[in-house]
C-alpha cells in the first residue's frame, strides 16, 4: 500500500507536502517512479506560494514575496538567471521544468492569483471563486498532467477536477478562514462581514450552494479508468477523496465545522490503493 511507496527516504519537498498538503502527497506516491520527485518538487513550489499570507505581516511584504517568485520563474525560463543554490525548490525546479518542458504561463497564473489571498475581501459570486480556483488548482492539474505526461489527452478532465478540489476544499476551511476575518464565500450568497464561525442556516445555505456547484464540476471530471495506454495519472486520485468530502458535507448539512467531516488518513490510503488497484477514479 500507500506505507511501502514511503519506505525510501523523502526529499526536503516530499517532507513539506505530506506537512502541508497530505491528500496531494498520498496521491503522488502512486505516480510513476521517474516522475515522483519532479511532481513533489512542483507541489512544494505551490505551497511557497499558497503560505504566502500566513507568512507575511502586510499586504506589501506579500506582493514582494510574490514577485520574488514571479522573478525566479522568469530567470528559468529565459535563461538569465542560472545560481538557485540555497533554497531547496529553486535547487530542482529548474531542471523540472527543462526536462518536463513545462508552460511558463501556467507558472505565472499560480503565481498572481495568489495575490487575492493578500485581500480580505470574498469573491464577488460563483464566477469569481471559480476563477480563483481555476488559477490555484486548475493550472496546477495541467502542469502536473505535463510532468506525467498527458497534458493534451486529459487537460478538460484535470481543469474540472482542479475547480472541484479547490471549491470544496474552501468551503471545508471556511471556520477556519472565517476566525482569520476572511471569507471565501461569494458575496452574492451571503453579505462580507457575516460570522462565519457561526453556522446558522444562511451560512449552510451559501456553502450548499458552492459544494452543489462543485460537484457539478466533479461529475464534469468523469471517472477516469485507467488502460494500458495510459499510465496510472496518480492527481486523479483527488476525485474519490473530494467525492467523500462532499458526501460527508452533505451528511453534516453542509456545517463545514462538524466534527463528521474529519477524514481517517488510514482510510483514505485504504481507498486510494483500492481505487488504484482497480483502476477506477
Amino acid at each position: 500500500m500507500a506505507e511501502d511507496r514511503m519506505s525510501k527516504p523523502l526529499s526536503l519537498s516530499a517532507i513539506e507536502v505530506r506537512r502541508h498538503d497530505w491528500d496531494r502527497f498520498i496521491c503522488t506516491l502512486f505516480a510513476p517512479e521517474d516522475r515522483r520527485e519532479d511532481l513533489f518538487t512542483l507541489l512544494a513550489f505551490n505551497l511557497e506560494l499558497a503560505r504566502t499570507r500566513e507568512m507575511v505581516t502586510e499586504p506589501l511584504i506579500g506582493e514582494m514575496r510574490l514577485q520574488w517568485w514571479r522573478d525566479a520563474i522568469e530567470g528559468i525560463f529565459d535563461g538569465s538567471r542560472k545560481d538557485f543554490t540555497g533554497h531547496y525548490v529553486l535547487e530542482h525546479l529548474p531542471g523540472v521544468i527543462r526536462s518536463r518542458n513545462l508552460s511558463k504561463a501556467l507558472f505565472v497564473e499560480l503565481i498572481e492569483v495568489r495575490l487575492l489571498d493578500l485581500s480580505d475581501q470574498p469573491p464577488a459570486d460563483i464566477e469569481a471563486l471559480q476563477a480563483y480556483a481555476r488559477g490555484t488548482s486548475s493550472a496546477l492539474n495541467l502542469l502536473q498532467l505535463e510532468i506525467l505526461g498527458h497534458r493534451d489527452a486529459l487537460a478538460p478532465e484535470a481543469e474540472a477536477l482542479g475547480l472541484a478540489w479547490a471549491m470544496t476544499g474552501l468551503m471545508r476551511a471556511v471556520p477556519a478562514l472565517g476566525r482569520q476575518g476572511r471569507s471565501p464565500v461569494p458575496e452574492s450568497l451571503l453579505p462580507a462581514g457575516r460570522d462565519l464561525t457561526v453556522m446558522d442556516e444562511d451560512v449552510r445555505h451559501a456553502v450548499k450552494t458552492v459544494c452543489q456547484a462543485a460537484g457539478s464540476h466533479l461529475e464534469e471530471a468523469g471517472q477516469f479508468r485507467a488502460n494500458n495506454n495510459i499510465a496510472v495519472p496518480s492527481l486523479f486520485l483527488l476525485r474519490p477523496i473530494c467525492r467523500s468530502y462532499l458526501t460527508k458535507m452533505a451528511r453534516a448539512n453542509y456545517d463545514p465545522s462538524a466534527p463528521a467531516l474529519r477524514q481517517s488518513r488510514a482510510k483514505q490510503q485504504l481507498l486510494l490503493w483500492l481505487r488504484a488497484r482497480l483502476g477506477v477514479y
